[in-house]
């Protein structure tokens, strides 16, 4: 972050440092001035999904299934507000499903695979939140 001056804050301390160090002798360690990010509270709270196991577990399939981004375009969009009606996003969600069948793969596969790309905003933490294997066929 940059002063109004033009230097970087803690521009002058890391000045300071290399004048002492120069006039003495090496310094092994070095220091380093590292830029903190600053984040929310919500960013905090949110799971770290790199070392979080997914609440949806999907079985291995013989076949390679591909949902393509028509497919995950059609499927019905749930939020998690309150005028929303969960059963009626979830018949509509299965009536989609069902027009996509590849051969060889089972219909539940389809649907565990699809489902967290209908959800969004309150019903997509919903779902990140779950314990992991909370999901499954």
């Amino acid at each position: 972050m940059r002063l109004r001056s033009g230097k970087e804050i803690g521009e002058d301390k890391e000045q300071t440092l290399k004048a002492k160090n120069k006039d003495s002798r090496p310094n092994p360690v070095s220091l380093e001035i590292k830029k903190v990010r600053m984040s929310t509270l919500r960013e905090l709270a949110a799971p770290n999904l790199e070392t979080q196991p997914m609440s949806i577990t999907c079985a291995v399939l013989d076949k390679h299934l591909k949902l393509n981004s028509g497919f995950i375009n059609l499927l019905p969009k749930f939020y998690g507000l309150a005028g929303e009606d969960p059963y009626h996003h979830i018949s509509k969600f299965l009536i989609t499903c069902s027009a996509m069948v590849p051969e060889g793969i089972p219909e539940d596969q389809i649907r565990l695979r699809a489902f967290p790309f209908s959800l969004l905003g309150n019903a997509k933490d919903w779902l990140y939140y779950m314990p992991a294997g909370s999901f499954s066929i």
